[in-house]
């Protein structure tokens, strides 16, 4: 009989999946591993294999998560050509992406606070800054450029960006303190409205 070939990558994501299940239910820092490998439906030693610590466990899950988002977010990339029309998009495609993940809010910003420098300097999630700059540096693009069409005003186009990734921060902040409703279909539209209004010629 041949031997079962695993697909390595496949499994990988269904652990981590179980993962954030699992920090949904008990934080980032009161999980054990062994509840991961059962909710995953694999064995501890395997688990292992794929992490070899609660470290790595913690920050591949926020880099999947990220990476989901940002594959989310890129769809606009192949829509509107229009800057302004891609932003309110990429607004959308935002809260979309966070009402659908909304039982993962709260796990997210754990993640988040994970990735500050701790008491020794040393963030526990490297690279962390590195993704968000990228994720600026997509939305500096759009908005780079409108301005080169004439469509924006000339602002600074770094600044304006990461201003839009605070508000939209801000929003889930709130959502997973649940001051903030996702479900509500306007939010985009409206937001959209009150970041363009600050940068269209």
């Amino acid at each position: 009989m041949s031997p079962k070939i695993v697909d390595r990558d496949k499994k990988r994501a269904e652990i981590l999946h179980a993962a954030m299940k699992v920090f949904a239910a008990q934080g980032i820092h009161n999980f054990r591993m062994i509840d991961i490998a059962v909710e995953a439906g694999v064995g501890k030693g395997t688990l292992y294999e794929y992490f070899p610590s609660k470290d790595d466990l913690i920050i591949s899950c926020f880099h999947q998560f990220f990476e989901d988002y940002q594959a989310h977010a890129e769809q606009v990339q192949t829509r509107p050509d229009d800057p302004a029309d891609k932003i309110r998009q990429f607004i959308k495609l935002s809260f979309d992406f966070f009402r659908d993940q909304k039982e993962r809010l709260d796990i997210v910003f754990d993640l988040y606070a994970a990735g500050l420098p701790r008491r020794n300097g040393r963030p526990l999630l490297d690279g962390m800054d590195d993704a968000y700059r990228g994720l600026i540096a997509e939305v500096e693009a759009m908005i780079t450029d409108g301005i080169e069409r004439k469509i924006f005003r000339p602002v600074n186009a770094r600044l304006a960006a990461s201003q839009l990734l605070a508000l939209l921060d801000g929003l889930t902040f709130q959502a997973a303190m649940g001051v903030t409703n996702l479900s509500d279909k306007s939010l985009p539209d409206e937001i959209s409205q009150t970041f363009l209004n600050g940068i269209l010629s």
